[in-house]
């Protein structure tokens, strides 16, 4: 006669299907916080929107000159503009270690900035 012990049976399924439960919920948090961060990361929506925005406000803003050639002078500095300020803003955050680059991008934008504010 074998004596096994049944609540010692049903203990050790308990515990299983409790470490089974938790590796389940670890892997959905981790996913979940995974496609959180993508999502905040990219957002490409935002930004479009925002690059729109700016297209709209310069061709608003350039709409005060007298002259065509004016405004399409302003709106070339606006957009050379806005791509050193991504450049540096992106140096900032991602490289900050470039040093000598971002000097440089932050003296394109005072340059820039200097023979037209914003």
């Amino acid at each position: 006669m074998s004596t096994s012990n049944p609540s010692a049976d049903g203990q050790s399924e308990v515990g299983q299907v409790f470490e089974q439960f938790q590796s389940y919920i670890d892997t959905r948090l981790s996913n979940l916080e995974n496609s959180l961060q993508s999502a905040n990361h990219d957002q490409p929506e935002t930004n479009d929107i925002q690059a729109s925005n700016k297209k709209l406000q310069r061709e608003a803003d350039a709409l005060k000159f007298k002259y065509k050639a004016n405004a399409k002078q302003f709106i070339y500095n606006a957009k050379v503009d806005d791509l050193v300020g991504s450049t540096v803003e992106h140096l900032e955050k991602e490289n900050p270690s470039c040093e000598q680059a971002l000097e440089s991008a932050k003296k394109a934008l005072v340059l820039i900035q200097k023979r037209q504010p914003r």
